[in-house]
């Protein structure tokens, strides 16, 4: 690969010079926002590749108003549900092309209030909140209201109009007793965390 003379990573601006055409040009073709002959095209493509060309992400994210990363906010990462929800959310933005930026609250207020500004402040596109609490409301409110920042709660709904992702623990709970009951069970306990 033919890198540019001062050894740091390629520039629109030096595959423009190198396929002898604009930056806008080079910015057409990797976005594909507009028409551009495939001749051109073709002569970018080289360009890019032979000298590896990466487009800078906060560049993009300037152009698009997407950073392709999302934040995830999980309440305690020791707990083992949680590596697993993390795993669906890794794996899932993986596919469409998404960074995921993962922070533990503690499930404490103050750090989930941190966390929110924080990744506010990186301009990521959207949180996923792991059992979130009333006491949270606020911050979420906030998010979703004032700053349009699209958020997922997993695990525990609360009353906020907004993406939820869980199980229907009443329709679970029902599930099994009728279960039990169909086994001739009568004296059932229930334990709940």
């Amino acid at each position: 690969l033919a890198k540019p003379p001062n050894g740091m990573p390629a520039t629109a601006r030096d595959v423009a010079k190198r396929a002898g055409v604009s930056i806008a040009t080079v910015s057409y073709v990797y976005s594909g926002r507009r028409f551009v002959s495939p001749e051109l095209v073709a002569r970018v493509r080289e360009a890019m590749q032979e000298l590896d060309y990466h487009p800078s992400a906060p560049a993009q994210s300037l152009s698009s108003r997407r950073t392709g990363t999302i934040g995830l906010l999980i309440s305690d990462i020791t707990n083992p549900y949680f590596p697993e929800v993390a795993r669906g959310v890794l794996d899932e933005a993986a596919a469409a092309n998404y960074n995921v930026l993962v922070c533990n609250t503690d499930s404490l207020v103050e750090r989930l209030r941190h966390y929110a500004n924080a990744l506010r402040a990186q301009r990521v596109d959207g949180m996923i909140f792991t059992s979130a609490a009333s006491d949270d409301l606020p911050v979420l409110r906030d998010l979703t209201a004032r700053h349009e920042i699209p958020i997922v709660l997993v695990n525990r709904r609360l009353k906020l109009d907004t993406d939820f992702v869980g199980i229907d623990n009443e329709a679970s709970a029902l599930t099994m007793m009728q279960h039990f009951l169909s086994l001739g069970y009568t004296r059932i306990g229930f334990i709940s965390g």
